[in-house]
């Protein structure tokens, strides 16, 4: 019997730090998520919950291995792994537009410099997104670093894995 290890949280993310440990990025952030209902008396209520994540860069079932063929999944990882491997994949898929939000949430609340940290971090480790690209721009653009705004378009572009509107936003910056 095959067991699915598999959390979906939505709500709103607060802190967040990257840190290096062991020669590892980790990004820990928490989240809020509320829960409204009615009580047995017809009193609302609602429910506030917060949590703690860490989300290791290429560790912990977290992977991105969108660049693979099918074929080159099984040569490298033998067919034994498939399912865990599409599972890190799959884990990789759902972090990717959290980190893309806590990047514009961090940013709207003014907290830019953790903004660019998170959004740093996530182009380091290719996560070549809309919403990740173009608040690190912005914030290049605000602060008025010229060369970082352009190594950061050169990086999308060399990437591959960045859509054109993306980098026609970037470029407008």
């Amino acid at each position: 019997m095959e067991f699915l290890n598999r959390v979906e949280l939505r709500g709103v993310v607060g802190r967040a730090d990257i840190n290096t440990f062991n020669n590892s990025q980790v990004c820990n952030f928490s989240v809020v998520t509320e829960y409204s209902g009615v009580d047995r008396d017809g009193n609302s209520n609602i429910e506030t919950t917060w949590f703690n994540v860490s989300a290791w860069a290429g560790r912990d079932g977290i992977a991105d291995l969108s660049s693979m063929s099918n074929t080159e999944l099984k040569e490298t990882y033998g067919t034994a792994n498939f399912t865990a491997l599409s599972e890190a994949d799959n884990n990789f898929t759902a972090l990717v537009p959290l980190l893309g939000r806590l990047c514009e949430t961090l940013y709207e609340e003014g907290r830019t410099a953790e903004a660019e940290t998170v959004a740093d971090y996530c182009v380091n480790n290719k996560i070549m997104t809309y919403p990740v690209l173009y608040t690190l721009g912005t914030i290049y653009s605000e602060i008025s670093d010229n060369d970082k705004l352009i190594e950061l378009i050169k990086t999308a572009e060399e990437s591959g894995k960045c859509q054109p509107r993306t980098l026609e936003a970037l470029k407008s910056l």
